[in-house]
């Protein structure tokens, strides 16, 4: 059953999702061959690549701010509003209604990442980046090892934990914007203004949680290093890897709140 809600949500996403990053790819490739025709400065030419640069970009911020407002509603609107009457009676688990918003939701977040990646690469391909890489690789190569060796394990465990960071983090603010939504439905009236308190106040408490958490890691390796510069480096993996599992665990409490609120709490008044 699964399946057949993450065949209807895509669905009903990709109408709004795939046009906005066709229009991102078009407006890359567009920015990108207008920098390969090397127009004169003192042409008026040159504003069509000014106005195409400034569309791409403008293309991908609308791309971002549609597909998390998308996700937002798709929630509400499914779940919490008298729609919610027919989700719920749909024969399925809370588990697999919140299951195929969240996964949905990190698809097309994962969507909009790669065709913003790859329309950056075409548009930095046109205007000549590569060619500046390729004339400067020898220096990126004598600088790399260094870094990477400073982050330890040749870098190998910093560039893991750097990567999952990034899932990890789009799992977590998602799931965190579902409990503030499913607390707000609490309410009766001014459920939105009741969402919005609930995730500032969870975005507030885990980041005072975090933080804590980051000065007793500094503390205690500074203190075993002796507070020496080279602990200033130790410390990116282990702090990586910190924010990485208090997110998973965060991920975890989010989840299990929403379905909780949504299977002891719900109120669709």
């Amino acid at each position: 059953m699964l399946g057949k809600l993450l065949k209807h949500e895509f669905w009903a996403t990709a109408r709004i999702l795939l046009p906005i990053n066709a229009v991102v790819l078009a407006l890359g490739a567009l920015t990108g061959a207008m920098g390969l025709l090397n127009l004169s400065e003192e042409s008026l030419a040159m504003l069509f690549p000014f106005f195409s640069v400034l569309g791409y970009i403008m293309a991908v911020c609308a791309a971002i701010i549609v597909t998390f407002v998308v996700i937002v509603l798709r929630f509400y609107r499914n779940f919490l509003t008298p729609e919610g009457y027919l989700m719920f009676t749909l024969p399925v688990t809370r588990h697999q209604l919140i299951l195929s918003k969240l996964i949905a939701a990190f698809a097309w977040q994962l969507v909009s990442w790669v065709v913003a990646a790859v329309s950056a690469l075409i548009v930095a391909a046109g205007w000549g980046a590569f060619d500046f890489l390729s004339e400067n690789m020898w220096y990126i190569r004598a600088l790399l090892p260094s870094i990477l060796e400073a982050a330890g394990l040749d870098g190998s465990l910093w560039i893991t934990m750097l990567f999952l960071s990034l899932p990890i983090g789009a799992v977590s603010g998602t799931l965190m914007m579902y409990v503030s939504m499913a607390i707000g439905q609490l309410a009766n009236n001014s459920r939105v203004a009741l969402s919005f308190a609930a995730y500032i106040g969870i975005y507030t408490a885990v980041q005072i949680i975090t933080s804590l958490a980051a000065l007793l890691l500094v503390f205690v390796m500074g203190t075993s290093a002796g507070w020496t510069e080279a602990f200033l480096l130790d410390i990116t993996t282990p702090s990586l890897i910190m924010g990485n599992v208090i997110s998973a665990i965060t991920c975890g409490i989010y989840y299990f709140g929403t379905v909780q609120l949504l299977s002891k709490r719900l109120n669709l008044v």
